[in-house]
């Protein structure tokens, strides 16, 4: 298969990464705070000298998205693809609505079905926290969406009059010994057993208790350290199931 550059444009940034295969040669993310300009720039900047045969470009924030698509057209001679409008996701789309659900969950659920070969569970920590299962036969059934650990912190301080503007960091003890760390054990603990809870009722929900569990995003070592739930780490998930998707499709365009 040929070697793609694809994107990731999440809530806060954009990820990318260089694929031969299903192997990630090289990847980073740039925060680009909502401004169009700032993702072209991570993007068509990083692209320098990789030589790709063709860019997939999905995203979660539709004009960024856009934008991005647009002006990486314009500006390289090679195939600039939209995910999910001119190439698939490699699995069924069992949900209600599949349009309304994020690129990010569909990619990362279908490159969990590949390093699976089967039912898997998707957790992505990022902005937000989804967690999202596939089936044996390769369908997309569904999952969960709850509020990403800095959003849960922003959202208490935005909606109180005292507590604090917190960053994501190791709570100590479950038992906060003051306001800080007593957000600290809500946001991060509690998500993690959230999530724990949410993995084991949707795992005895389709019998599949004994599947792997995939964790990606940005918040995904944190999370990893409460998580009772055992979990295997793929830092490039959603790029992965991205890379696979388009190499899939210039191969049946060959």
């Amino acid at each position: 298969m040929a070697v793609v550059f694809v994107t990731d444009i999440g809530n806060t940034s954009v990820s990318w990464g260089v694929f031969d295969e299903d192997r990630p040669l090289i990847s980073g993310t740039h925060r680009h705070a909502g401004v169009p300009s700032r993702a072209v720039a991570a993007v068509l900047g990083n692209m320098a000298g990789k030589n790709p045969s063709a860019v997939g470009v999905s995203g979660v924030v539709p004009e960024i998205t856009l934008t991005v698509w647009k002006e990486a057209s314009a500006t390289l001679d090679i195939p600039v693809l939209r995910y999910r409008t001119d190439f698939q996701p490699g699995i069924e789309l069992g949900i209600d609505r599949p349009d309304a659900a994020g690129d990010d969950r569909i990619a990362g659920i279908r490159a969990a079905y590949s390093l699976s070969q089967g039912a898997a569970v998707c957790v992505h920590a990022g902005t937000a926290v989804t967690i999202d299962v596939v089936t044996d036969t390769g369908t997309f059934v569904g999952g969960a969406i709850l509020p990403g650990i800095q959003m849960a912190l922003d959202a208490l301080h935005s909606g109180t009059a005292l507590l604090p503007r917190l960053k994501p960091d190791r709570p100590i003890t479950a038992i906060g010994s003051d306001t800080q760390q007593a957000l600290l054990s809500g946001c991060v603990l509690g998500t993690a057993r959230a999530a724990d809870a949410l993995i084991k009722a949707m795992r005895k929900e389709r019998s599949i208790e004994n599947c792997p569990v995939y964790l990606t995003g940005g918040d995904a070592d944190l999370l990893n350290e409460f998580l009772l739930t055992a979990v295997q780490k793929v830092p490039h998930l959603t790029l992965l199931g991205v890379a696979l998707d388009l190499q899939a499709a210039m191969a049946h365009q060959r």
